[in-house]
Order: structure tokens, then sequence, then C-alpha cells
């Protein structure tokens, strides 16, 4: 009986194409960037920046920006970058061209720093998020991920408040080029463990339903238990951030992407050429 050339699922290796919504990687490793905080006035993305990004460009399958914000900010730190004006549109659009010239693919980590306190309601909430998602569009993205760990209930209850942003910023780059980043401890800022578990799994139960194109997942315990209550209701494309363990994770088949720091990814293997990637 002839042997399939396919790997077995506890053997995927880290350089294998994958497919995360509608966007083809040439490997599995995402990364962003080791040094952050470069940004220049008014929080437009500077020439330093666009420098590392095409440094990592050929070494990841996917690049994903350290937290660009969706609002102005007074407490921001100076070199934060934004999402949110014109001018930093332009200046990303020159690092995502950039990216692109590398033949690499670059997604937008779109934050808000109060979302844990913010007093404005969800509706509020996903309007900032969607006109970031147009700027990012505008900018040549090839996808928008939320950042989702620091936001709560609010009134719309957790899985409400995050299918507003999903939906105004699915609206704007489709489904399949939409991701959420969630963790356990930050599905239920500054609560008890065991409800961080149950407002993750109404949160997993909407993405799973919204057909988003990944989910990020933070994980800062128990790797294996965190993938396992993830999987147990979101059956999509999983990106995890667990370190070394997260390449584990992916050669079992337990995830399909491992987010890791430029240094460690320095030490796997070469992604395969972009014309094989799934």
């Amino acid at each position: 009986m002839p042997h399939s050339s396919q790997p077995s699922p506890t053997d995927i290796p880290l350089n294998s194409p994958v497919r995360l919504g509608s966007l083809r990687l040439p490997s599995r490793v995402v990364m962003g960037p080791g040094l952050q905080g470069q940004a220049g006035a008014g929080h437009v993305p500077s020439l330093a920046m666009l420098e590392q990004y095409a440094a990592l460009a050929p070494r990841a399958g996917l690049l994903l920006t350290e937290p660009a914000h969706v609002v102005p900010d007074p407490t921001l730190h100076p070199g934060t970058p934004g999402l949110y004006s014109p001018e930093q549109a332009v200046a990303w659009r020159g690092i995502s061209d950039t990216v692109h010239q590398a033949d690499g693919r670059l997604a937008a980590r779109l934050y808000h720093a109060d979302c844990w306190r913010i007093a404005q309601d969800g509706e509020k909430l996903a309007d900032l998020f969607g006109i970031a998602a147009n700027r990012a569009r505008q900018a040549g993205f090839d996808a928008v991920e939320i950042d989702a760990l620091g936001l709560t209930a609010g009134p719309h209850g957790l899985a409400g408040r995050l299918g507003l942003i999903v939906d105004a910023v699915a609206e704007v780059m489709g489904s399949a080029r939409t991701g959420v980043r969630l963790g356990l401890g930050g599905a239920c800022a500054r609560g008890r463990p065991a409800m961080a578990e149950v407002r993750l799994a109404e949160a997993l139960d909407l993405l799973e339903k919204a057909g988003i194109g990944f989910l990020h997942l933070q994980v800062g315990w128990a790797p294996d238990e965190a993938v396992a209550l993830a999987r147990a209701l979101y059956r999509g494309k999983l990106i995890v951030n667990a370190g070394a363990a997260g390449c584990s994770l992916v050669a079992e088949g337990l995830a399909d992407a491992v987010l890791l720091a430029s240094g460690l990814a320095s030490s796997t293997p070469a992604p395969l050429p972009a014309s094989a990637a799934a």
C-alpha cells in the first residue's frame, strides 16, 4: 500500500504552507517587530519601522504589527504608532509595499488602550475599529487583527461587544481577512479565572459563527489545556502565542501557526517558496 506524501498529524513542519482565511502563507511562523515604539511625531510610522519590517519579511509567513492604536490618546508613549489618520495610513502604505516587494504578508494589529474601562458604548467602540480598518485597507494591509485581550463585557456583554467590532472590521476587510486576538486571562480583565473561561467560551462561539480568518490565542498557562478549550468551540484557523511550546502544538496539528519572537524564529527553517502555499 503506497504511503501518503502528506505529513502526519504529528510532524507538521513550521516551514510548510498554510492558509489562514484568505491569506496563503508560505510558512506557519508569525512574527512581530522585536523593537517597538519607534513611531515619529503624530504617531506616524517611521523609516526605522520600515527597515525593521523589511528585514523580517523574508523570515515569516505572516508579519503582525505592534499595536496600532485606533484613536488619539494623550497618555500613549510618543513612539506608539496609530492607524486613525491619513498621514499614518500613508506611512503604513510604505511599509506594506516594502513587505510585499519581499513577497511577505502583513496584518495590522488594531488596539484600543482603554478597552477595559472605556465609558462609550459598543457601537462607538466598533466605529473606531471600523475607521481604523478602513485606514488599514487604504494602507495595503493583507489582514487586520482585532486585539481584544483587554476587552470587557460592557452593556452588550463580552461576546456582544466583540461581535460589534468584528462586524465593523469585517465589513471593510471581509471576514476571511479579519482575525481576533484573545487570551484566557484577558477575556475577563480583572476578573476571576473561572469567569474568564466562561466569557472566552462565549467569544469563541461568536467567532466560530462569524467565520473569521483566524484566531490568535494568547496562552498564559498550560498550552495544551488552553488550546483544547479553544478547539472545543472554535474550529477555524488558530495562531498560538506560546513561545517554543507553540511549535510543538503546530507539529502535532493542534494549531495552524505560531507567533515567535524574532530571535527564536531565526532558528526555524526557511519558508517554502510562496508558490507552494496551500
